[in-house]
């Protein structure tokens, strides 16, 4: 029996003279027996990982479902990175870049009467929210941490409940948010 497997392979040596290995997808040739054993190996690894991404979609979904007027997600990246296009760049520049964390915020849920694909079949009510979606930039020499995360995140918080900002800049639809 043929089949294709995942083996490390020899690229070359490095500076110091200690070989450099690569992943690279091989044939392999042997008996059936041997196959379900790498197969059943690779599965039992596989499975714990896909069932902890199917809990956790589905825990956000029930959190997103169930959620009251008063309660507000937060899903934050505080390691993006948003490239800055330019027309041209000096000779042997690197591309800059702007470090970002963003953050998207729902609340106010309510349930909405949204029309099916066909007008004939009628209607059915769908859940929906308002999202705000906040970008805080930084310069490339300071890249986010946790600390820059919980300071955003508690302006964010302050801005949701009192319409005010604590520690940095905010602009809303292009004017500045009170401060």
């Amino acid at each position: 029996m043929r089949w294709h497997a995942w083996e490390p392979r020899l690229r070359g040596t490095s500076k110091d003279g200690s070989p450099y290995m690569a992943d690279e997808l091989v044939p392999r040739d042997g008996p059936r027996a041997q196959f379900i054993g790498e197969l059943r190996t690779a599965v039992e690894a596989y499975l714990p990982h896909i069932w902890e991404v199917r809990l956790m979609r589905h825990a956000c979904r029930l959190m997103e479902a169930r959620k009251d007027q008063v309660t507000a997600t937060r899903h934050s990246d505080y390691a993006s990175q948003l490239p800055i296009v330019r027309a041209s760049t000096g000779t042997c520049q690197s591309k800059e870049s702007i470090n970002n964390c963003v953050s998207v915020i729902g609340f106010k849920p309510r349930d909405v009467e949204v029309p099916l694909r066909r007008p004939a079949e009628g209607t059915r009510t769908a859940r929906r929210q308002t999202v705000l979606i906040a970008f805080g930039m930084f310069d490339n020499s300071y890249k986010p941490d946790a600390c820059s995360f919980n300071v955003q995140a508690a302006d964010l918080d302050s801005i949701l409940k009192t319409g005010e900002s604590i520690h940095g800049e905010w602009f809303y639809r292009g004017s500045r948010a009170i401060r």
